[in-house]
């Protein structure tokens, strides 16, 4: 057997030609780091802060097989009344323009993820909160946030990935916290590609070119509507 120029394999003339297909995974990061200019703020001493409580943003991963997502992880508050700590929610939607990563996954990593991805799912879904683990919740205040959690489902998995670090807080008082804003900013830094995603402009509000008329959350089983 032969391999042709397109990369597929080829027996000998007189017989059928045998291909040979690969499975594709990925894992798409999306970022909602939209608005820095209400986010980012100078604080006391001159330097840069993300104020979450004036613009929070938003992180989520999913998991694609063969251009369909497999899971989805977008963690958040359940409502606003959670955002300092309360029950969580996988399903915490995007509500502005956001910057799509993607990273390869192989085979044996993209599985191992998906079932993980799972796992936290259901956990922070079903869990019960007198189980020994508990429940998982939402917290801002010791930083349980999306962009937290997503780095520390993705990082065995991405070793690569920036800490996403930076200060956060007031003009007053920071702290140093893992941000929507911090890891976009460190992504951009180390030279990642990114989409910005959604393109069309219908699709945004007439005040703000960068909040979505209709907020969404990419879901299992569909078609990864990014295109790469």
């Amino acid at each position: 057997m032969g391999i042709r120029p397109d990369g597929k394999g080829t027996t000998a003339s007189n017989k059928p030609i045998t291909e040979i297909k690969t499975d594709i995974y990925y894992v798409v990061i999306m970022i909602d780091a939209s608005h820095p200019e209400k986010a980012l703020i100078k604080t006391l001493d001159g330097s840069t802060a993300h104020n979450p409580i004036a613009e929070p943003g938003h992180a989520l991963h999913y998991v694609v097989k063969n251009g369909i997502i497999q899971s989805v992880l977008s963690f958040g508050p359940s409502s606003a009344a959670a955002a300092a700590i309360g029950p969580a929610t996988a399903d915490c939607t995007m509500k502005n323009m956001v910057y799509a990563f993607k990273y390869n996954l192989t085979k044996v990593k993209a599985e191992k993820l998906i079932e993980e991805t799972n796992s936290w799912r259901n956990l922070i879904t079903n869990g019960n909160i007198f189980s020994k683990k508990g429940r998982i919740v939402y917290s801002g205040i010791t930083n349980d946030t999306c962009a937290e959690t997503m780095l520390q489902i993705l990082r065995p998995y991405i070793p690569e990935l920036p800490k996403g670090k930076g200060k956060t807080g007031t003009y007053y008082t920071y702290i140093h916290a893992i941000t929507p804003y911090w890891l976009f900013d460190d992504l951009k830094k180390a030279g990642v590609p990114y989409k910005v995603f959604p393109t069309d402009r219908s699709k945004y509000t007439k005040d703000d070119p960068k909040k979505l008329k209709t907020s969404y959350i990419p879901v299992a089983n569909d078609k990864d509507f990014l295109k790469w």
